[in-house]
């Protein structure tokens, strides 16, 4: 061929070149020997390389290709021209569980290749037909602002199809559809690598062919050896153009869209095997390329790897084209020069109103790191920064939004469009001041702040009783059931100085709780309780905690209970109880706000057998115990008894003379707020 011809003549002339360079010289320019012995001659000046004058970039995808199999093939000597790039592990189809996860199918892929992004910007999620690149490709950001000739030659129908919008739109000014003969894709990117391209994108297709046909057997591995030599074309191409044109410095890119499974089908499953694959390139990449070139043996290992959204940076800054901060969109980050951050995530705030960034910085504290939200910038960090909260999201209105969001660090923008379901912050209603008897916050001692009651141990001689943190940043008070004195009382219990809150013709009894639910067990758990809790029946008030973390809100008189059964909560999670009586109208309401089952309630519901007039049951008010203080002890109470003793953590604890509104037990849990807020 003649490409050999040249490559041979150059050598030739090299060699000639470097042997006159050794001959001796004239006498004139000899050095007298010293001490009988000559002196050698200087050492002459190395040839300065040629100055670049132009950067251009050859992308070479070989579907089908797993970084298994590469890695094979070029220990055991069979792919000679891709053994003489960088080749290492990187990962495709996003990040599992995120909105960047996508199907490690091929057009999401190329889609992600030629965006720098993933599916939830550039909305191609399927092998559909008809399917259009949503975020702007490698070849419409390279030629924005400057001349640059692009090429795609596809070994895939499919990609054509793919790329014709591209075409059309002047994006594209060479493409070429190949139908699956890689001879052709060979032939087109080496006339456009002669014909000096910008940027050449060559797809070889049969290795996925070949391997959903017989999987990883022979045929195959004939496949991959005749692409190596395709590749090795290319290579040459590659070499003859640098040689007639000095100033041209060529980034070589290989890679392929995503990974297969074990059986060589590329069924599209977030699979550790379809998504991991390579990249490769035909020099050193940066640290977030790395150097290590193992096959990552979990996703935690993989995504720590570079990405396939990684290679339009890359091309773009090896071109010398940084797109404009403002409005930057582009998820990977190049793999030459600096390194900017790695891994970037974002994640809702527990409060629906904020968005919580974070990521791994190769920069050091002395350089600073920027944070960007749709093209403004919020904030500089020191360079040793890993995690932004962003608390100015407030919104208007509820609903779901999305924030395009920048990290800027070493001077190189990756972005992230995150995602909120944003829940406008309630606010507590001033409303529930009024008619406060008693209340609790605990977040200075276990005071009430209204004066009107006082809490005490039931126990003699030991405090079940201490204050931990709770929700709201504060303290809420834990009581231990498993500490009892020798005469078995345990828990808390509310002593009131005046009218008992059960006689009034209303009353709301609300609090948050936390607890494990192993109490809730056999006859139950009291978690308040007026009355001898051995009975609903019983005169009195209790809320019980059963199997399940079950709570039952119960009223009875001796003999006959009203009840609100079936609502439960969430083990290890705050959840607000609440109660409200209208002995007036003989109503009961039951609420239970949990933050994953949500909202259960059950109101006005008649009271149909109780007298209301025996509500004061004991007259004392028992947490985490009943009215008598040895619920527990009637009950056995051992952790191998039915019914076990154990913690139960309270938080606001408050009565109200009157029953509160739906609309004000919902700003007490919606809020997010303690009822200390509103300075009771």
């Amino acid at each position: 061929m003649l490409w050999k011809k040249h490559v041979y003549a150059g050598c030739a002339l090299a060699l000639i070149a470097v042997l006159a360079g050794c001959g001796g010289g004239s006498d004139d320019a000899s050095t007298p020997p010293v001490d009988g012995h000559p002196t050698p001659a200087p050492t002459p000046a190395p040839t300065p390389a040629p100055a670049v004058t132009a950067r251009k970039v050859l992308l070479v995808e070989l579907d089908g290709l797993t970084y298994p199999q590469l890695k094979e093939g070029i220990a055991q000597g069979r792919l000679p021209n891709l053994a003489r790039l960088k080749v290492l592990p990187a990962y495709s189809g996003g990040v599992s569980g995120t909105q960047t996860q996508q199907p490690t199918l091929d057009t999401p892929g190329w889609a992600t290749l030629l965006t720098g992004t993933w599916a939830n910007r550039h909305q191609v999620r399927s092998d559909a037909p008809g399917q259009a690149m949503h975020a702007d490709s490698v070849f419409k950001l390279l030629k924005d602002g400057r001349s640059a000739k692009t090429a795609g030659v596809a070994g895939s129908s499919a990609l054509a199809q793919l790329l014709v919008r591209e075409q059309n739109a002047g994006r594209l000014d060479s493409l070429t559809d190949c139908a699956n003969v890689d001879g052709c894709v060979a032939d087109g990117a080496s006339a456009r690598i002669r014909d000096g391209y910008d940027l050449i994108y060559a797809q070889f297709h049969s290795p996925a062919d070949a391997a959903a046909s017989s999987g990883f057997q022979q045929g195959y591995r004939n496949v991959l050896a005749n692409l190596d030599a395709a590749l090795g074309r290319l290579q040459a191409a590659v070499a003859q153009r640098t040689a007639a044109h000095p100033g041209e410095d060529w980034l070589v890119v290989v890679t392929a869209a995503h990974g297969l499974a074990k059986t060589g089908s590329g069924d599209g499953l977030p699979t550790l095997d379809n998504a991991l694959t390579f990249i490769a390139l035909n020099r050193d990449g940066n640290a977030l390329l790395g150097s290590n070139d193992a096959v990552p043996a979990s996703f935690d290992a993989l995504y720590a790897r570079a990405s396939l959204a990684d290679i339009t940076p890359t091309v773009l800054a090896f071109a010398g084209k940084q797109p404009a901060l403002a409005g930057h969109g582009i998820d990977g980050a190049p793999l030459l020069a600096d390194p900017a951050v790695a891994q970037l995530r974002s994640k809702a705030g527990s409060d629906h109103a904020s968005v919580q960034l974070s990521w791994r910085s190769f920069a050091d504290a002395g350089r600073s790191i920027e944070i960007w939200r749709d093209g403004q910038k919020l904030q500089t960090l020191p360079g040793d920064a890993t995690a932004f909260t962003d608390s100015s999201v407030a919104q208007a209105a509820s609903g779901l939004y999305r924030f395009n969001y920048t990290v800027v660090a070493n001077g190189i923008p990756v972005s992230i469009l995150a995602q909120l379901d944003y829940v406008k912050p309630v606010v507590l209603e001033r409303s529930l001041t009024n008619g406060l008897l008693y209340f609790y916050g605990f977040d200075s001692g276990i005071t009430d702040v209204r004066g009107g009651s006082l809490l005490q141990n039931w126990a003699t001689g030991i405090d079940s009783g201490s204050l931990v943190a709770d929700a709201f940043g504060a303290k809420a008070l834990r009581v231990d059931g498993t500490l009892a004195d020798a005469s078995g009382y345990s828990g808390y219990k509310l002593v009131q100085n005046g009218a008992d809150f059960a006689g009034l013709s209303q009353f709301t009894i609300g609090f948050w709780l936390r607890t494990d639910c192993v109490m809730g067990t056999g006859n139950g758990a009291a978690i308040v309780s007026n009355k001898n809790y051995d009975s609903g029946s019983n005169p009195g008030i209790a809320l019980g905690m059963f199997t399940g973390c079950e709570v039952r809100f119960n009223i009875g008189s001796g003999g006959v209970r009203d009840e609100i059964a079936g609502s439960r909560f969430s083990a290890n999670q705050w959840a607000y109880l609440a109660l409200s009586v209208d002995t007036a109208n003989k109503k009961m309401s039951a609420y239970l706000f949990d933050p994953v089952i949500g909202e259960q309630k059950t109101e006005n519901k008649t009271i149909a057998n109780t007298d209301i007039s025996k509500l004061k049951g004991l007259g004392v008010l028992g947490l985490n115990e009943d009215g008598t203080g040895q619920y527990y002890k009637r009950n056995c109470g051992t952790p191998s008894c039915a019914t076990p003793r154990g913690k139960m953590e309270f938080n606001d604890f408050a009565v109200w003379s009157r029953t509160l509104t739906l609309t004000e037990l919902r700003s007490i849990y919606a809020s997010n707020r303690s009822l200390t807020t509103l300075n009771p």
